[in-house]
């Protein structure tokens, strides 16, 4: 790491010491003790010269020098040097850590070690890095409360929400200094870049009162610049150490990591015939990624099998529902403590995950619905079928889980008190034999004639037909998976009506 005449400066240390530093001292790689031939421009130089009040030790680099008193040259020299090889070695450190497991907090704790010591509060989302000097945490009892504690809390988060300032946070690039709203301390906030997206992590500094230490921004830059490369080595979530990536491969319904999806999988042993639920929690620009953070560390405490990202001011999340024991308990405790800052949206529990962004795109539509209807949380189970229904009339039929026309049965019969999808449903069960039709539904055949004739005049049963006369398994095949999640909704809609005011 290079080191400039600012850094040297503040971490020598010594009394008496003037110091003459130019505007933009360049960074320096080596250290001499000055003597003949030229002098290489990115090379410290020291050396011993007399003053009118004794000898004193100059570093110099290019026309920017620090003056020393008091202190022998060879004393001088082994104090750069020492200041040197520490920076060097903290860096290799950095650069090992990139690819070593958990390398996030070790930087952190690299860092602090090189501040002077402290202590720090490192999220498992990543979203969040705060540490705090030596300083401070001997003055500050919230920091007392973190020495004091071996794990993770989950009540230092929540204490360091209350000391931030959320005010511009997404709004610059580089470190801001402000004072904390409880008094006392200034920080140092610094927007982690990973991916070039700005503010995707923070790494948080706290000083003690209103004195910043030199260097103190440069140091830290340095941080999270490394904490923002090593982003994806991590622990982003349960047993796993996959990217950001897959987990948004796997929710948003992507195909181009399909291998890695599956692996990941393996590794964190779910199935992918198992029950999921998707959530989605949102909150507003100005709180989105200390408010986030809180949300996801909700989330994977309640679920910790549960899958999850943040993408912009929302976070998405698949929750493994079998295999949990008092899920539903579970999900009422999450939901109450986020009810109070986020509005939520629940799908529909659902199996294969082919189908996951169609269930968390439902979920974000429910989240405008509660916008719009100013409530703070919004089932998607309750609007499951006008959801479908508006779907399909916005989407092309093969991005779709339902056929449209048998779909509009299902509103026809809720809106006239017909029973043309069950007909329909009975007739491509008994794959098209009229007698095997009637007998499911126990009716005399010509009572289901004239209901198909009925059922024709009102829809297009052309796809039905050639599905049939052509043999088309696949075709076919979507017909019957139409009618498994109508029936699915159609039940699910029954014991709400059932068990209204229950979960």
């Amino acid at each position: 790491m290079k080191i400039d005449l600012k850094t040297l400066c503040y971490h020598l240390g010594f009394e008496n010491m003037t110091a003459f530093i130019g505007k933009n001292s360049p960074a320096v790689e080596h250290i001499r003790l000055k003597g003949n031939g030229r002098k290489e421009k990115d090379t410290i130089y020291i050396e011993a010269v007399e003053s009118s009040s004794g000898q004193v030790v100059s570093l110099s680099l290019g026309e920017d020098r620090i003056e020393i008193y008091r202190h022998g040259l060879a004393e001088v020299f082994n104090a750069v040097s020492d200041i040197t090889d520490a920076y060097e070695s903290w860096d290799r450190q950095l650069q090992s850590d990139e690819t070593q497991k958990d390398g996030a907090q070790k930087i952190l704790e690299h860092a602090l070690d090189y501040l002077e010591g402290g202590f720090y509060v490192y999220t498992t989302t990543g979203k969040a890095f705060s540490a705090a000097s030596k300083v401070v945490m001997e003055k500050d009892h919230f920091w007392e409360f973190i020495a004091s504690m071996d794990d993770y809390a989950y009540e230092r988060l929540q204490e360091l929400e209350r000391r931030i300032d959320f005010a511009g946070f997404n709004e610059v690039t580089g470190p801001i200094i402000r004072k904390e709203k409880t008094g006392g301390n200034i920080y140092v906030h610094l927007p982690i870049e990973v991916g070039n997206v700005i503010n995707y992590a923070h790494l948080i500094y706290f000083c003690y009162e209103e004195r910043l230490f030199p260097n103190t921004d440069i140091v830290l830059a340095r941080v999270a610049a490394h904490l923002g490369s090593c982003f994806d080595n991590y622990r982003s979530t349960g047993p796993s150490k996959r990217s950001i990536e897959i987990m948004k491969s796997i929710i948003n319904g992507h195909d181009t990591l399909s291998k890695e999806v599956t692996d990941y999988f393996n590794e964190i042993q779910w199935q992918q015939t198992d029950r999921y639920q998707c959530l989605c929690v949102s909150c507003s620009e100005q709180e989105r990624d200390f408010k986030l953070t809180k949300a996801y560390r909700l989330f994977c405490d309640y679920f910790p099998s549960a899958i999850a990202c943040v993408d912009g001011t929302t976070l998405q999340g698949l929750i493994n529902t079998r295999g949990i024991s008092n899920y539903g308990s579970k999900l009422r405790s999450l939901l109450s403590e986020l009810s109070s800052e986020y509005v939520c949206g629940i799908s529909n529990p659902f199996h294969y995950l082919v189908s996951v962004r169609l269930y968390c795109t439902q979920a974000e539509k429910e989240m405008e619905r509660a916008i719009d209807e100013g409530v703070d949380r919004s089932f998607a189970k309750d609007h499951e079928l006008d959801y479908f229904r508006d779907l399909l009339t916005e989407k092309p039929l093969n991005e779709s889980y339902i056929n449209r026309n048998l779909l509009n049965l299902v509103n026809h019969d809720m809106r006239y008190g017909t029973k043309y999808y069950a007909t329909v449903r009975a007739y491509i069960t008994a794959f098209y034999h009229i007698s095997d039709a009637s007998r499911l539904l126990g009716i005399h055949r010509n009572t289901l004639l004239f209901r198909l004739d009925q059922i024709r005049q009102l829809i297009d049963f052309s796809e039905f037909d050639a599905a049939y006369q052509n043999k088309d398994i696949e075709q076919l095949c979507s017909f019957h998976i139409s009618i498994s999640i109508i029936d699915q909704l159609l039940y699910q809609r029954e014991m709400r009506i059932k068990n209204s005011g229950r979960l």
